[in-house]
Parts: C-alpha cells; structure tokens; sequence
C-alpha cells in the first residue's frame, strides 16, 4: 500500500493482534482505500451488508457470526433441560440482508428482534437450528477464528 511507516504489532494472550500504524498520513491512506469500498466505522447506525458478486456468504457470516454473536444453553420454558442458543446481532439493514442469505441457503427463516438499542437487531436460533446453521457456517471452511469457533460450538 505504499506505507512509510513501521506498523507495529501487539499481541496479548487474551486478545487476537493488533496492527498500529504510527504516521498519520498512512492511516488516512488506509481510511481512504476503506472508504473506496464501502467501509463503514464500528457503532455506525446504518452499516450496509457488502454487495460484492464475488463475496461468498457463508464465509463473510462466520467472520461476522465470530464477531458479533453470543451462544449459550438457555431454558425452554418450565423445563429443567437447557438448549443451545446463538444469537448474531447488528444493524436493521444489516441484519434483514443477513436473515435473507442465511434463510435462503439453510431454510432457517427468522424475524428479526429488537435489542435494548434502537440500532441493533438480532437473529435468534435456538434447538435444533443452531447445530443446522453452525454446520453451513463451517461447512468445508480453512479460515475461521479457532477460539471463536469453540465458543459458539461450546453451547451444542
């Protein structure tokens, strides 16, 4: 990218590594390349699902699903027995584009509900729609964040 500066790497035990990059100059560099496709910064209120013809859904899912999703066993009901639970959670716009991709290759069809924001919604899929949509997340997938992949497995 034609970057002057050193970038440096952090890494932590707890937290995956982080790039910093110390010139000013090169970070609007690497804003305005972002921009040129679509980028839209964290807590945006309207972070658009990415158009591209080349983007394979199930993989950007993952990635999204290992970011911003929580998975745990919760109670049904009156009974004792807990089931699985994930919940993937984002934008209005966002999550309805998500829903239509995801119900269109698993046949899992979900409403999107409202969260204790008015920006986030979230895709609620517990029982035996969990282990459905995990496996098309990482059917035949080389790249997937390990720790989160065991995290969401953990709630089966």
């Amino acid at each position: 990218m034609g970057l002057t500066s050193h970038i440096i790497t952090s890494a932590s035990s707890a937290e995956p590594s982080r790039l910093k990059i110390s010139r000013t100059a090169d970070r609007q560099s690497i804003l305005a390349v972002l921009d040129a496709q679509g980028w839209t910064p964290r807590q945006a209120a309207v972070r658009p699902y990415p158009f591209h013809p080349a983007l394979h859904h199930a993989a950007f899912i993952r990635a999204w699903t290992e970011l911003h999703a929580a998975a745990d066993r919760a109670r049904s009901g009156r009974s004792p027995r807990r089931i699985p639970r994930l919940r993937i959670y984002g934008n209005t716009v966002f999550i309805h584009t998500m829903n239509t991709h995801i119900t269109a290759a698993t046949q899992l069809s979900r409403t999107p509900q409202k969260t204790s924001n008015h920006i986030t919604r979230a895709l609620y899929y517990t029982g035996s729609s969990v282990p459905t949509l995990l496996q098309w997340l990482y059917a035949g997938a080389t790249i997937y964040y390990q720790p989160a992949r065991d995290r969401l497995e953990h709630c089966l």
